[in-house]
Order: structure tokens, then C-alpha cells, then sequence
């Protein structure tokens, strides 16, 4: 049966602020990642995504410069698979070669 929480939409945007995601707000206030995006939903408020798309910006020009996963991660906050896993997929989306600067053929 699925749990019923009573939260305003301020108590939300302010879990949201302090929590970041989905699944730290559900962790924090006891209910699934799945809740917490439905509740998301209800009242209107934008995913933290919402944000991702300058944030794989700065991870493709760090990446394009020569840093390492290991390094953007670290400056970012993120674990190296989490940036390696967005280079992928940008690499998929715009074209760019997701190999190393030092590992990439030359055409």
C-alpha cells in the first residue's frame, strides 16, 4: 500500500534545497525516490536535471582539455563513473570522441 506523507509544496522546495535528490529526500522523509517524484510533480516543482545541461557543458570542455574523469569528479563533486558516463552519452548526442586526448586517433 503506498505510504502517505503530508508535506506542503514549501516543505518540499525546502527538502529539495537542502537534499538535492530525489533519493535523498525520500531517504530523509521515509518514502521511495518514486513518491518524492510524483509529489515533485503535483506541486509543480522542477527536477535539480533541470541544471544538468550546463553542468555536462563544463564536464565536456574540462574533458576536451585533457582532464581526467577522476579530476572533473573531484572538482565537480561527482564520482568518476558518474562523469564517464556522461561523457558517453554527450559524446553520443553532439559527436565528439569520447576517447582520452592522449588515446584518440587522428583521422
Amino acid at each position: 500500500m503506498p505510504q502517505k506523507v503530508n508535506i506542503t509544496k514549501f516543505q518540499l522546495a525546502t527538502l529539495q534545497k537542502e537534499h538535492g535528490s530525489d533519493q535523498n529526500i525520500g531517504a530523509n522523509i521515509g518514502i521511495t525516490r518514486q513518491a518524492v517524484h510524483h509529489l515533485r510533480k503535483k506541486f509543480g516543482l522542477p527536477s535539480l536535471r533541470a541544471n544538468s545541461g550546463e553542468r555536462n557543458r563544463i564536464i565536456m570542455v574540462a574533458y576536451e582539455k585533457g582532464k581526467t574523469g577522476i579530476e572533473i569528479g573531484q572538482k565537480l563533486g561527482m564520482s568518476s563513473s558518474q562523469i564517464y558516463r556522461i561523457i558517453r552519452s554527450e559524446s553520443k548526442r553532439t559527436g565528439i570522441d569520447p576517447a582520452p586526448l592522449d588515446k584518440r586517433r587522428s583521422v
